[in-house]
């Protein structure tokens, strides 16, 4: 009966499937060019996202308060931004861009929990915006199920397969290269990779091959996995296997409440 409440809303971007998508406006993540670009766009639109952030605070910050005194949050998908759907995926957007929304949130003063401000589904001037107090209940709901889909094909497809499965069985193969059998890090890492290779195997035959799951319940399809899949390739790096460098580079890790 909550799952459409705005507090469980944001409080899933925290404790929820995919806590990996938030980050502070200003933040190495989301720095303040991006910040700045995204802000120009919004100027011109009908939308008034000043007024918006001063009500989601409670009437305490301005949005240029929020982003000073680093209260202003994102989620924010870059690698979903520029991709087109598979013309053969699932859903209404077949072959057109990729609905991977804007979402706005400020922390206001005293409280632990983030505030939702608003959605926007795309970029530009013309891009749709929806609010929990300008909208209506059905537009806000859709807004949020966008927002909640975009969470949905990054975390299976980048987080979990790329960033868990695949990266992993890159280590698990070097292992078993390198290491002989009874060396103690083979022994300690061993434990870890049972499975591993079976799954990844598996996945490549009926996860994301054509026709696969992936390809037939993710909105992206079977070309937008692929490319997810490709830069999620390119963006990995060591520091986004540390949850504390990668909280700082989000700049999440001063949250009150990110269990």
């Amino acid at each position: 009966q909550r799952w459409n409440d705005d507090r469980v809303f944001a409080a899933s971007r925290l404790a929820g499937f995919n806590p990996e998508s938030i980050c502070r406006v200003g933040s190495r993540a989301f720095n303040v060019h991006t910040f700045f670009t995204i802000i120009r766009s919004l100027r011109s639109a009908k939308f008034d996202w000043f007024a918006a952030v001063h009500k989601a605070s409670g009437g305490t910050m301005s949005l240029w308060q929020a982003f000073f005194y680093r209260r202003l949050y994102a989620q924010y998908h870059p690698l979903l931004r520029t991709l087109t759907n598979d013309p053969t995926g699932p859903g209404a957007f077949k072959g057109r861009r990729f609905l991977s929304p804007l979402v706005l949130f400020v922390l206001p003063r005293g409280k632990k929990l983030m505030r939702v401000v608003a959605i926007q589904l795309g970029e530009g001037s013309n891009s749709a915006v929806y609010s929990p107090t300008t909208s209506s209940y059905f537009w806000w709901s859709y807004a949020k199920v966008v927002a909640n889909n975009a969470n949905a094909v990054q975390t299976n497809m980048q987080n979990h397969l790329h960033n868990a499965h695949f990266v992993s069985e890159r280590f698990q193969v070097a292992t078993e290269r390198e290491l002989p059998p009874d060396h103690p890090v083979r022994s300690l890492l061993s434990y870890h990779y049972q499975g591993l290779h079976q799954a990844n195997s598996f996945s490549m035959l009926r996860l994301i091959n054509p026709g696969g799951a992936a390809h037939t319940v993710l909105e992206s399809g079977h070309d937008g996995n692929i490319d997810i899949l490709r830069g999620s390739y390119r963006r990995w790096s060591y520091r986004s296997t540390s949850l504390f460098e990668d909280s700082k580079y989000r700049g999440v890790d001063g949250l009150p409440y990110y269990p």
